[in-house]
């Protein structure tokens, strides 16, 4: 099975993530950037951080030969619907 880095690009810059995850195929790996983003996201507010700065974040996801696959803003990812 593939596998893929899900790394998060800020205003600080990138933060390499420290183990790649397996996935079957890029649709599989959007819909795991949308839910960890939403988390991160839900994470963040918890915390007391303000919306904008929230979703301000990105993943940068990458495979194994380095080649970003897939970019997906933390801001988009909270407009998804993921409920079946």
């Amino acid at each position: 099975m593939p596998h893929y880095f899900f790394n998060i690009r800020s205003d600080a810059g990138l933060w390499p993530a420290p183990e790649p995850e397996e996935h079957l195929d890029l649709e599989a790996v959007r819909m795991e950037a949308v839910l960890d983003a939403k988390h991160i996201v839900s994470a963040a507010l918890k915390a007391g951080a303000p919306f904008s700065a929230a979703i301000q974040k990105s993943f940068e996801v990458t495979d194994d030969t380095g080649a970003t696959v897939l970019t997906m803003p933390f801001g988009e990812a909270v407009e998804i619907d993921t409920r079946a």
